[in-house]
C-alpha cells in the first residue's frame, strides 16, 4: 500500500486519539507553558510547541519531568502516523518549520481548552501576522514571529 502524506497523517492522527479521556487530560498538560533552553534562549512554550520541536530534531534543554512529557507526546504522534502509513520523515520536515509548529500546537490549545468545535475556537489568531520588514520586536504572547 502506499504511503499517506506526512501532514496528513500528522493530523489525523491527532484527530483519531483525541475522542478518548485520556488524551484530553494529556492535552490539558502539554497546553501548559513550560520553561526550556532552546537556541540558548530560556523560552516558556507550550509543553506540545517544545514536543513538536524536538520530533522535528532540534535540540531543548528542559527538566526530566518536561522531557518525558514530550517524549510520550512524541511517541503517540510516531505510533497514530505509523498507524495511518504516514511518512514521518515528511512530517518530521513540515514541523522544522516554526509557523507549522506554532499553528498545530495553536489547534491542541484549543482542543484542550473549548474541545472539538465548527469551526475550531483557538486560543489566539492562527497564523495571521501581516510583517513585512521582519523587524517586529512586540513579542506578543500569541505570536510565532521574532525580529532577525
Amino acid at each position: 500500500m502506499n504511503k499517506r502524506g506526512g501532514i496528513s497523517s500528522l493530523l489525523t492522527s491527532i484527530r483519531i486519539f483525541l475522542g478518548n479521556p485520556l488524551a484530553k487530560m494529556l492535552l490539558k498538560l502539554a497546553s501548559q507553558e513550560v520553561a526550556c533552553e532552546y537556541d540558548g534562549n530560556i523560552a516558556r512554550k507550550p509543553l506540545i510547541y517544545l514536543a513538536l520541536t524536538s520530533l522535528s530534531g532540534e535540540r531543548l534543554r528542559c527538566s526530566l519531568h518536561t522531557h518525558f512529557i514530550m517524549e510520550l507526546i512524541n511517541d503517540i504522534i510516531r505510533v497514530g502516523i505509523g498507524i495511518l502509513r504516514g511518512d514521518m520523515e515528511e512530517a518530521k520536515n513540515a514541523l522544522k518549520d516554526p509557523a507549522v509548529r506554532r499553528g498545530v500546537s495553536l489547534v491542541f490549545e484549543g482542543i484542550a481548552k473549548y474541545g472539538v468545535t465548527v469551526p475550531q475556537k483557538l486560543p489566539a489568531p492562527f497564523l495571521i501576522v501581516w510583517n513585512f520588514t521582519n523587524m517586529c520586536n512586540m513579542r506578543c504572547k500569541h505570536c510565532y514571529q521574532r525580529a532577525s
